[in-house]
């Protein structure tokens, strides 16, 4: 720029806030010595843009009064409410007393406004992960964006919608850890009270997911269990019989090899309790009328358009929400691995919750992959836990390629949607 003679062009306010700052005495020195190397001279307004990428770039910095002042963090505090209000409300969870997220919140979206405010861009090398681990959470926190972005006359990307929705993540895992969704186990050991209480020590210190209620003898497990039905596992040191609860059998020591298979025995336990509770949301929540198969979309929008007609006409949703999905789609892809992608847009627009779903002829480009199989999602927020299934359900069918493979190549819509009932 310098040689082409094509100066930056900043505004003396904007010039002079800069220049108070101590990270403009660090860049302006770097130039400095970087003058005689390049046989040049930095003007003023490169040394305060280059502070400007260093100030947008420092994820750590402290939130000192100063920033108070400047015009552009007027609308911090603002931002970060708006974001915690509607991310609890859309949750069900509050996350008002967290802490550490509102510090978190406030040390980045200080950064996003500093960048935003310089038209500075930033990339995201998780954004693809983090829209796979986290498709519910990611397309919550970017559907608060949209609402954020229209109120404050802002636009905020979607690399950013994915480093929030790790603020939120590490959040709910937080909230989680303190609401106690421990398994609650007992021990049962023949080799005396010491022995079993280094057990319980070992389990508790090892397994965090595991609180042990009590120690006890094998013959006083038929009374124990009797009384507190809500023990999930027995961890015994011997063999037991007609014992209905799940039981594990561990060495008194709890040995390495004892600690792997208890972790698994836990796994196994999530799994088999996922799989009792599924009342297949999915299909719950669709019609033979609503399934198109083999289709032939030239481009993803036509598809989002074509299944937001199709709810539209049924009476699901507002004629709008054709429109806004297409908006929401253009703001974040919302493609979430193995071919599979999940349009949809803001929930005021539905009447009544329902999915419209297609698979193509041939995959369709769609964000940075090839999608052959399209979950059209119309969800009203109410429906909280039903969503969660939901998206835990479309999670486990993004982990199923061969699977999703088999949807794809059906011609049929009732053999597709027994088929989806797996």
């Amino acid at each position: 720029r310098i040689k082409m003679k094509q100066p930056i062009s900043i505004s003396p306010r904007e010039l002079a806030a800069v220049k108070k700052k101590k990270e403009y005495q660090w860049t302006f020195a770097c130039l400095q010595r970087l003058e005689p190397v390049f046989a040049i001279r930095f003007p003023e307004e490169e040394a305060v843009y280059l502070t400007l990428h260093i100030l947008g770039g420092k994820v750590r910095y402290p939130l000192q009064k100063e920033l108070t002042n400047d015009l552009e963090h007027v609308v911090l505090s603002k931002v970060v409410r708006h974001l915690i209000n509607r991310v609890s409300e859309l949750k069900m969870l509050d996350f008002h007393n967290d802490q550490d997220l509102i510090n978190g919140l406030n040390i980045h979206l200080n950064t996003v406004l500093q960048r935003l405010s310089y038209d500075l861009s930033v990339s995201n090398p998780m954004l693809n992960d983090i829209k796979k681990m986290y498709p519910y959470l990611f397309h919550l926190v970017i559907d608060v964006l949209e609402d954020i972005n229209q109120t404050f006359d802002l636009y905020i990307p979607e690399e950013e919608a994915a480093y929030l929705t790790l603020h939120f993540q590490a959040a709910i895992e937080r909230l989680r850890h303190s609401s106690e969704t421990h398994k609650k186990a007992i021990i049962v050991c023949h080799m005396g009270i010491g022995m079993s209480q280094l057990l319980r020590t070992k389990i508790e210190r090892k397994c965090h997911q595991i609180a042990v209620m009590a120690c006890i003898a094998k013959a006083d497990l038929a009374d124990y269990t009797k009384k507190h039905e809500d023990i999930d596992l027995v961890i015994s040191t011997i063999a037991l019989e007609r014992v209905t609860i799940p039981h594990i059998v561990v060495s008194p020591l709890l040995e390495p090899g004892d600690e792997k298979k208890l972790s698994a025995f836990i796994r196994q336990l999530d799994e088999s309790h996922r799989q009792k509770q599924k009342t297949f949301q999915m299909l719950n929540n669709t019609t033979p009328f609503l399934v198109f198969l083999q289709q032939e979309a030239e481009h993803r929008y036509k598809l989002i358009e074509q299944l937001s007609t199709a709810l539209y006409e049924k009476g699901y949703v507002e004629k709008e929400y054709a429109v806004h999905a297409v908006m929401r789609e253009k703001m974040a892809a919302t493609n979430i691995g193995a071919g599979i992608a999940i349009p949809h847009a803001n929930a005021k627009y539905i009447k009544q919750s329902a999915i419209a779903i297609a698979t193509l002829k041939e995959p369709l480009d769609w964000g940075n992959e090839k999608v052959s199989l399209v979950f059209m999602l119309a969800v009203k927020h109410e429906d909280q836990n039903m969503t969660k299934q939901l998206f835990s359900e479309l999670s486990y069918l993004s982990e199923q390629p061969a699977f999703v493979q088999k949807l794809t190549k059906e011609t049929n819509v009732m053999t597709f949607l027994s088929d989806l009932d797996y």
